[in-house]
């Protein structure tokens, strides 16, 4: 029986006070995952997250870092400045941020080379591309190269419209989630809880075979 893993997104902003925040969410929805993009940096480096370990690559300019609570002990098959990805049992789980001012190919085609044709598959993040159904804004090439990567790989979108992103009184959807052969159950964009971000918390569970010992404080990854 797989056992359940509840994962929060959410751009920070490069801001602490949202880093804060998004912990404290973590605490308070008892998640076990973060997936965060845009993070903080004090003299290049990410701030201590007590309780959390971090998948952060050391490089001065990442913008991209996967949180785990102390008792998961995933293995890390990437990580870049934007991206990072961790296995946990059979579960693959891929963090992105693309930045809106550089070419989203090079990005796809790191995580092209990272899914293999079989495994389970999430993929997430802040892409700053528009979804047709999303939108009434122009194409861009941009999302045309993220439609054909999820098309290629056959992913399936989470996201239900519901906007993730408010800027300048601008509302979109920015922050997606996508999944293969992995079921996401209960996902939800969190339009309430203050996040000293434009962007919005987005939450979801997954299943996992790695065994869970949360009150002995360990997991055991497959």
């Amino acid at each position: 029986m797989d056992e359940e893993i509840k994962i929060i997104q959410i751009n920070v902003g490069n801001s602490h006070t949202a880093l804060v925040l998004a912990l404290q969410k973590a605490e308070e929805t008892k998640a076990d995952i973060i997936l965060m993009q845009e993070i903080p940096k004090y003299k290049g480096i990410m701030p201590a997250t007590p309780n959390w370990k971090q998948i952060v690559d050391t490089a001065p300019n990442s913008t991209a870092a996967i949180l785990v609570r102390h008792y998961i002990n995933p293995k890390t098959v990437c990580n870049r400045a934007n991206i990072n990805h961790i296995r946990l049992g059979e579960v693959n789980i891929i963090n992105i941020y693309a930045s809106p001012n550089d070419i989203i190919g090079p990005t796809l085609q790191v995580i092209d080379n990272a899914i293999e044709m079989q495994g389970k598959y999430i993929v997430a993040g802040d892409l700053n591309c528009r979804w047709p159904e999303f939108t009434k804004q122009i194409f861009r090439e941009r999302n045309n190269e993220l439609l054909e990567f999820v098309s290629e790989h056959n992913l399936t979108i989470a996201n239900n419209g519901t906007v993730t992103l408010i800027q300048q009184g601008r509302e979109t959807v920015n922050n997606y989630t996508f999944s293969r052969n992995c079921k996401i159950e209960n996902w939800r964009v969190d339009e309430w809880t203050p996040t000293y971000s434009t962007h919005r918390f987005i939450e979801f569970n997954i299943g996992t075979s790695a065994k869970i010992e949360k009150k002995r404080g360990k997991i055991l990854a497959n």
